[in-house]
């Protein structure tokens, strides 16, 4: 009779525990998606604004073609109004890719937070899954205990009354 407490016990810790493994896998497994997806969108990310920047070169090195004509068609070549048109087309298009690229960081640099988050978050639920298996062994423990106890107690009591 006293084994049978403890039985139920030890499958009440084994039922909080694999239930506790099953969630901190479930979140792990969640967290490894969320981290694959997030390092897919910064792949496309970079993918983009190197597009875009081929395209603002493209664009830049058309425009430059474009002044180059007319200043020869106007005689300007070698005069400071051309020097200057070039130093505001390349100071435009710097300007476009300096953008270009201080948003392709930013959002690379938030999909990297989101990546961090996605772990932690996996941690603390593995963690907590484990901290409630734990305690609810503990409760059922003492559950278990208390019921012995009580029952020890009272047999303690009819021996002393047959007595």
């Amino acid at each position: 009779m006293a084994f049978a407490p403890l039985i139920m016990l030890a499958v009440t810790a084994v039922s909080a525990f694999a239930q506790a493994g099953m969630q901190s896998a479930a979140a792990n497994a969640q967290a490894e998606a969320a981290n694959k997806e997030a390092t897919r969108q910064q792949t496309e990310v970079n993918k983009q604004a190197n597009q875009q920047k081929g395209d603002r070169a493209r664009q830049a090195d058309a425009q430059m073609g474009t002044l180059r004509v007319l200043a020869g068609e106007r005689g300007q070549t070698g005069t400071s109004t051309y020097f200057r048109q070039q130093l505001d087309l390349g100071y435009a298009e710097g300007l476009d890719l300096s953008r270009i690229e201080s948003n392709r960081k930013a959002k690379v640099d938030s999909l990297q937070a989101d990546k961090a988050n996605a772990v932690s978050s996996a941690k603390s639920t593995s963690q907590n899954a484990f901290i409630g298996a734990g305690l609810s062994t503990l409760g059922a423990g003492v559950q278990i205990g208390g019921g012995m106890y009580k029952q020890q107690t009272i047999e303690d009591l009819a021996r002393n009354q047959v007595q």
